[in-house]
This record gives structure tokens, C-alpha cells and sequence, in this order.
């Protein structure tokens, strides 16, 4: 098994345990939408004074709802165009779509996306 199919099970098996995994509906551009899921992150849009390496002049954003999702589901991101359908909150029962503002980080396995309304 290669590093990036290591990678994706674990996070495979982890995602799909309830207590953790949220459903989501991510839509490609002209593409259709597939149900996926993945980790769900949300927190206050904020943007600190600098990055952590103390470089002046410099912020770093913090969406308001970040996901984590495997690339086996998704295998590409267009960013500005593509959207993802979720609950805003935690209980609610309608959900809410965002456009993919930014791609946070990634590895082999795994987009960690930011989300704007």
C-alpha cells in the first residue's frame, strides 16, 4: 500500500466514525453534486495581525467554516466556482451553501478547504 492510499484510509476510517464525520454536498463546477463526508470546522471570520513567524505586515485569514475532505471523493478544486452545501450549525436542520475560497492545506489524501458565504 503506497503513503497516499495509507493516508487516505486513515482518514477514511476516521471521517466515517459519527462522532466525528459530518455529510456534506460538494458541487464541482458544472459538475453534479456528490454527498460526501468529511471533517466540518467552524469558528468567528477573523483575521489575526501576522502570521506566526512574526513577519510585519502580514495576516492570516480564518474562515468561518473550514472542511477536510478526501481526495478520493474529490480529486480536484476549483477555487471561487465550486461549492459545498452544510449545516452552519451544529443542530440545524437546513443547510447552507459556500463557495471554496481557499485551499488551506493538503496532502496525498486530504483537502482542507476554506469556505466563504
Amino acid at each position: 500500500m503506497t503513503t497516499s492510499a495509507e493516508l487516505q484510509a486513515d482518514f477514511a476510517n476516521t471521517v466515517d466514525d459519527a462522532m466525528f464525520g459530518e455529510s456534506i454536498t460538494y458541487t464541482p463546477t458544472g459538475g453534479t453534486a456528490t454527498a460526501v463526508t468529511g471533517f466540518v470546522y467552524r469558528r468567528r471570520l477573523r483575521s489575526r495581525p501576522q502570521r506566526n513567524d512574526g513577519a510585519a505586515g502580514s495576516s492570516v485569514v480564518e474562515y468561518a467554516i473550514e472542511v477536510a475532505i478526501s481526495k478520493a471523493d474529490i480529486d480536484t478544486v476549483t477555487l471561487a466556482a465550486d461549492t459545498v452545501a452544510l449545516c452552519a450549525n451544529i443542530g440545524d436542520s437546513a443547510t447552507k451553501t459556500y463557495r471554496v475560497a481557499a485551499v488551506i492545506a493538503q496532502d496525498p489524501a486530504v483537502w482542507h478547504l476554506g469556505l466563504a458565504a
